[in-house]
């Protein structure tokens, strides 16, 4: 569909969270795939699991329960895999935190740790 669109201004954002909703691959062979049209990379990160308090309606897999968690908390996004992605296509663009789960901290909480935890990927 990008292809057909054929404008430098019509672009996609990589959020490979969604893309683990729908039980599709976000790492690097999907980046690849995704890079003469990234525009923009956006993170948050949840755990599926059958009992997740949160729902959301895939087209691909029907309702997916999960849980959001901080970027940091292991069993959700692979951030390493992401970062190893992002390297491998010469991102330099901007990453963008999507932290907006009042039950898990503040705002403020939220984009230190994010800050903290996602430093050492930007090398």
């Amino acid at each position: 569909m990008l292809k057909r669109v054929g404008r430098e201004n019509f672009g996609i954002i990589y959020e490979p969270a969604n893309l683990d909703l729908c039980a599709q691959d976000y790492g690097v062979e999907t980046l690849k795939r995704f890079s003469p049209y990234l525009f923009n990379v956006y993170l948050q990160n949840h755990i599926r699991r059958p009992e997740g308090k949160t729902h959301l309606l895939t087209w691909i897999q029907g309702v997916v329960p999960h849980d959001p968690i901080r970027l940091q908390d292991e069993g959700g996004i692979d951030f390493s895999l992401v970062f190893r992605g992002l390297e491998a296509i010469d991102y330099d663009g901007y990453v963008t935190v999507h932290q907006a789960f009042r039950e898990i901290m503040e705002p403020e909480d939220a984009a230190e740790q994010s800050y903290t935890y996602l430093k050492p990927f930007c090398g």
